[in-house]
């Protein structure tokens, strides 16, 4: 069986709610009107196994370009390998440096000696500083939808043309995208220009993705695996458990919310 249990909110503590509202704050103090947040998924140097350095370079490169045009644009950068990050980008680190000497651009654990793959902070940490998240991609959008959870206006970029992704039935052009061109053109006659924008919104679409939507997720995953284990102490068959777990998280939050 499977439980739809809705997104677990576990791992945003004090710490991290600080760190995004300092990053934040100093943006603001320097005039920025919008701040974008840019989620990274890793590139690898051989495009047969992972998407390759050069696609991921665009989720860089579009968005500096704007930076630089911009002056009340900020950028926050959370990759998922910082340590690989320069060697990734290629010649567009050359702009992801110019960049960053206007002070508008962050970049999640860049000034950490991270020697493993991946980086210690999590995409809602940046999301958290943002007004806008950007997630570059379709297949691998769990970043997109946990930023949306948490009420911050959020888009997609369908750059792999994944069109048979659920997350490909969100609106065009408000939350989903073909590739950068078309969501910068968008963002800067729309987005940027006006304030009661939809843009990124995603209402009640949210429900599509988690039916509850009441931050309590990790609360029905524990109270089920305490069921779960309760009842092998007290000496239940597998499949006497199963049928308890059944009746009693139907009971308690439907039968829509198993599925068999």
């Amino acid at each position: 069986i499977n439980l739809i249990t809705g997104f677990p909110y576990n791992h945003i503590d004090e710490k991290n709610i600080n760190k995004s509202k300092k990053i934040r704050s100093n943006f603001l103090s320097m005039g920025v009107k919008k701040i974008i947040s840019v989620l990274d998924e890793n590139s690898s140097d051989d495009p047969r196994w992972h998407p390759g350095n050069k696609f991921q370079q665009e989720n860089y490169y579009y968005i500096l370009d704007e930076v630089l045009k911009n002056n009340e644009l900020a950028v926050i950068f959370k990759p998922k390998a910082p340590s690989t990050l320069a060697h990734r980008l290629g010649e567009v680190n050359d702009l992801l440096e110019e960049a960053k000497k206007t002070g508008r651009v962050y970049i999640y654990d860049a000034d950490k000696n991270i020697t493993g793959r991946k980086s210690s902070s999590l995409p809602i940490h940046a999301a958290l500083s943002s007004d806008l998240v950007v997630h570059g991609h379709l297949c691998a959008g769990t970043a997109a939808i946990e930023s949306a959870l948490y009420g911050i206006p959020t888009v997609l970029i369908n750059r792999e043309k994944s069109f048979n992704n659920k997350l490909n039935d969100l609106p065009k052009n408000q939350i989903v995208f073909g590739d950068w061109p078309e969501f910068i053109h968008s963002l800067n006659t729309n987005y940027l220009k006006n304030s009661d924008s939809k843009f990124g919104e995603w209402g009640d679409y949210i429900y599509e993705f988690d039916p509850f939507n009441d931050k309590k997720g990790h609360v029905r995953i524990g109270q089920t695996l305490k069921l779960i284990l309760n009842s092998f102490n007290q000496g239940y068959n597998r499949d006497d458990i199963l049928d308890k777990v059944i009746n009693e998280y139907s009971s308690k939050w439907g039968n829509d919310k198993i599925i068999i």
